[in-house]
């Protein structure tokens, strides 16, 4: 096994049970871990990867924050964070407070991304004070809130990563994440591999 760093230490673990029961008894045994990191293989029909075959049950099922990271992927450091969501579904944002934590104390800046249909109409009072809302709770912290009209969300997101500096993707927690609707095998998998982004699933 490659050394890592002097100060690392490195566990393994063995077991008879699936992978997805295997973590979520290890992070039980182990309660101080606060991150799952999962290498996601790009999609091959001689792959068999149990990670890249298991990632949307893990993150689903995880207690804890989960990290995606695409396949080739090369490390960056991280400066733009790209949350997309239904601005017209947030509420309680209280509860990220660690989430926001992290923005202030990484000085991070933060991009909120709305995808509508185009049927879809925004009623502009409504618009602006969920925009209040949102700049209230996130003052200390550099935030953009962007809208796009795209009938396809992989599309419109993959779009705006490519006009927009974006280091990683950040699904938040509950029903003001885009993940709350769309968290599937086919989406997941659309957007660490397509966009090429890390994502990092809240809890």
């Amino acid at each position: 096994m490659k050394e890592i760093a002097p100060d690392v230490t490195v566990s393994t673990v063995l077991s008879r049970s699936s992978i997805l029961r295997t973590i979520n008894e290890s992070i039980k045994e182990n309660p101080s871990v606060e991150l799952i990191v999962l290498g996601a293989d790009l999609h091959d029909e001689n792959d068999d990867s149990l990670v890249s075959e298991n990632i949307v049950e893990i993150a689903r099922t995880s207690p804890i924050r989960t990290l995606i990271v695409p396949n080739n992927h090369s490390y960056t450091k991280v400066e733009n964070v790209l949350a997309p969501c239904d601005i017209t579904q947030i509420g309680k944002l209280e509860r990220i407070s660690k989430f926001k934590e992290r923005l202030q104390t990484n000085h991070l800046k933060l991009s909120l991304l709305h995808i509508y249909q185009k049927d879809e109409n925004l009623d502009q009072e409504k618009q602006q004070e969920l925009e209040k809302y949102i700049f209230n709770n996130f003052a200390d912290i550099s935030t953009h809130i962007y809208y796009s009209q795209d009938p396809n969300t992989i599309k419109g997101i993959s779009s705006f990563v490519a006009e927009h500096p974006v280091d990683i993707i950040t699904a938040l927690p509950g029903k003001h994440s885009f993940l709350y609707y769309l968290m599937n095998r086919s989406v997941t998998e659309a957007i660490y591999q397509n966009i090429n982004k890390p994502v990092m699933i809240l809890k």
